[in-house]
């Protein structure tokens, strides 16, 4: 309408009767507002959607948890990887390389604190916790068996994921515990079949894009000093 008005078209009149609102469908929409509002619903969560989130949520965790970790190791590489140049220099009787260390040494702060030990030892293992969990609760989503069985467990206990309070991974048990508001019993999920050996970890870490294409593949890339630099690379 408003476009022809604006071009000599004129609407006929009623064109808009049928948009009308009359006040017997204003009551009864109010009503019906009324009566969601104190209406009671429940909710049916099953362990998929509920896994499937937990899973979202510990991944979140694992970044963090590992972007804490790369901070906590800064002093840590530094240290190692000046005793490694120092060391090779010293066993080469290289006196250029040893003075380039000895004047780095001399002006930059190489040495390891308690403090920043106990801050890269407790960033590390948070790093393997929320890991852990978050392949266990991985597991589990993407596992049609686990799921139908922390399914039938809630079911067991006439409970809905809607009521779960908390959710863990017991790493000595090889489980994954689900708890339930106003229930004792838990359910758990036996992922001991999803455990990989440390030799597993180490062999993927190493094949890894990020390792193989990251700085970590170039250890002379962690110093910003030219000189030092120059020693790790020649040696």
């Amino acid at each position: 309408m408003a476009y022809y008005a604006g071009v000599g078209g004129i609407a006929p009149t009623g064109t808009v009767d049928n948009g009308i609102i009359s006040h017997g469908q204003a009551n009864a929409y109010n009503a019906a507002v009324t009566a969601v509002q104190n209406a009671t619903y429940t909710v049916d969560v099953g362990a998929q959607e509920y896994f499937d989130n937990a899973a979202d949520q510990a991944m979140s965790n694992v970044n963090n948890a590992v972007d804490a970790y790369v901070d906590a190791a800064q002093a840590v590489i530094e240290v190692v990887r000046v005793n490694e140049i120092a060391a090779d220099a010293q066993a080469a009787g290289d006196s250029e390389a040893l003075t380039a260390v000895q004047e780095y040494i001399a002006t930059n702060d190489v040495t390891l604190e308690q403090s920043d030990v106990d801050i890269y030892n407790d960033a590390l293992i948070t790093v393997e916790e929320n890991t852990q969990t978050a392949a266990a609760f991985m597991a589990v989503a993407g596992d049609e068996t686990l799921i139908d069985s922390a399914n039938q467990q809630a079911d067991s206990m006439d409970s809905t994921y809607e009521d779960a309070t908390e959710a863990y991974f017991d790493a000595a048990a090889g489980e994954v515990v689900v708890k339930f508001a106003g229930v004792e019993t838990q359910v758990a999920v036996l992922v001991t079949s999803y455990f990989k050996t440390t030799a597993d970890i180490l062999t993927q870490g190493e094949n890894s894009n990020f390792y193989k294409t990251g700085p970590t593949y170039n250890p002379c890339a962690f110093f910003q000093d030219p000189s030092i630099v120059d020693a790790c690379v020649g040696g």
